[in-house]
């Protein structure tokens, strides 16, 4: 099974492209753990992961994934390869199938109005990588 489930904070803006006539997006999100470092002292450590996402939930993401927002996404890893000059790459990201925004409404537009948090829950994402290459993260 693969099957992944990742709460953070997003690092960048969803960029929405077309891809043969599909929509994508794509984002950064940072996910924080604590551990030790080697003088026993307890230290925050950070996790970046690539998300893509496609058709429907990636408009949804288009509109509504910010920068520094908190969001739940629920997908699967993904690993692509390929041969660019002789060289061989690969690219690992997770493939979004469910996106809960969870910072509150107030906060996204600035304090402006007051609601919950939005939700992308149940937005079919049923595509597949559609181009080579990777992103590189802009941290």
């Amino acid at each position: 099974m693969n099957k992944v489930i990742l709460i953070g904070r997003t690092g960048k803006d969803a960029e929405v492209s077309e891809v043969n006539g599909k929509k994508k997006a794509v984002f950064t999100m940072a996910t924080k753990e604590f551990g030790k470092n080697s003088n026993g002292e307890r230290v925050e450590l950070a996790t970046w992961h690539n998300i893509e996402c496609w058709d429907k939930l990636a408009e949804i993401c288009g509109n509504y994934v910010k920068k520094g927002g908190m969001v739940a996404v629920e997908g699967r890893i993904k690993v692509d390869q390929w041969e660019k000059d002789g060289q061989k790459h690969s690219r690992t990201y997770i493939l979004a199938g469910n996106i809960e925004l969870l910072t509150p409404k107030k906060e996204q537009d600035g304090g402006q109005t007051s609601g919950n948090a939005g939700s992308a829950q149940n937005a079919q994402n049923d595509g597949e990588q559609y181009e080579e290459g990777g992103d590189d993260l802009p941290f």
